[in-house]
């Protein structure tokens, strides 16, 4: 584990046990306390689970590597799959719906792998998922690359 991290980790931990009484972290605590930490890039921090394309491994800093920023919400609204779902009030868990958010999820991943690839962004993220780094919102310009059912 990346010592950066665990020594913040470990610090949460203890800022935590502080407030518990409890002063004494395990290494489970830790690990499970850097997990949650979003992942740092110098003064940059990333939230794993919100990035949408790309791998956080291949994003350097000092490069000025390019990363977006989307509303997949808003994304999702324009896909003709998903508007299905949400217009006809289709349950997501029956056959057709589970269908239907198949073909919106490909073609989400298709425009957003289309706008970071033609536009060079190393990384596409959620709105929120990145601070202290610049971003550009790329949300309309991955709805443009939604094809029209």
């Amino acid at each position: 584990m990346n010592r950066t991290l665990v020594t913040a980790a470990t610090g949460l931990a203890l800022l935590a046990g502080i407030f518990t009484g409890d002063l004494s972290a395990s290494q489970a605590q830790v690990e499970a306390a850097a997990l949650a930490a979003p992942a740092p890039r110098g003064d940059v921090e990333i939230d794993k689970a919100k990035i949408r394309f790309g791998r956080l491994a291949d994003f350097d800093p000092s490069r000025g590597d390019a990363v977006g920023t989307v509303r997949s919400r808003d994304i999702y609204l324009a896909i003709p799959a998903y508007r299905r779902i949400v217009d006809e009030r289709i349950d997501k868990d029956s056959a057709l719906g589970r269908k239907l958010m198949r073909e919106a999820t490909k073609a989400y991943n298709a425009a957003l792998k289309a706008v970071a690839q033609g536009d060079g962004y190393v990384l596409i993220v959620e709105e929120g998922g990145i601070r202290g780094y610049p971003t550009t919102d790329v949300t309309d310009r991955v709805i443009e690359e939604i094809p029209a059912d």
